[in-house]
């Protein structure tokens, strides 16, 4: 048996920053994004739970209750599933693989004898020369961190519906008493 081997240096992939400095090279990033009413917008007191500093045991339990029924969302949260599974089958392909195959059979009409017949033992493993697979696993990794953030901003985009809803109807119903009250 002869086994040739034969190698050469691969070039690592470019990271993010080459490639935006490839892909835009006249653009000149700011430092700092501008509003143009940027004095009238005060983003100190935005916090991450935004939704506790409405107070309100309601709203909250209205906003739990769209998170548990809406369908939008369960489904984003099966993609993330999804993404997953493709990362984990991304890395293991990047590992040996070991098969095993038995075939049997039985002969009913000699004796009701069965029996192992043969049995196939393989092991492979794709080496990775050219990078595709490793580019193949960091894109499904990045295909699953962005399928967290759009589950992340669908949450956002339901409380801030939900929120808005409420408050409307809220108002409704006190602009309808308060017309009660002057009639």
């Amino acid at each position: 048996m002869i086994l040739f081997v034969i190698s050469c240096k691969v070039k690592t992939p470019p990271n993010a920053q080459e490639l935006q400095k490839e892909a835009i090279t006249h653009f000149v990033l700011p430092s700092t994004w501008k509003n143009a009413n940027s004095d009238l917008i005060d983003t100190t007191n935005i916090a991450n739970k935004w939704l506790d500093s409405f107070n309100d045991a309601e709203l909250d339990s209205l906003v739990v209750e769209a998170f548990r029924y809406n369908s939008d969302l369960r489904i984003s949260g099966t993609r993330i599933d999804q993404a997953s599974g493709y990362y984990n089958l991304s890395k293991a392909a990047l590992r040996p693989g070991i098969n095993i195959l038995g075939r049997g059979s039985s002969k009913y009409g000699e004796g009701f004898g069965s029996g192992l017949n043969g049995v196939m033992l393989s092991a492979s493993w794709e080496i990775d020369i050219w990078g595709k697979l490793r580019n193949a696993r960091k894109g499904s990794e990045e295909l699953l961190l962005a399928s967290q953030e759009d589950y992340n901003f669908a949450k956002l985009s339901l409380a801030a519906s939900v929120t808005k809803g409420y408050y409307n109807a809220t108002e409704i119903y006190l602009e309808k008493k308060l017309a009660g009250e002057m009639i």
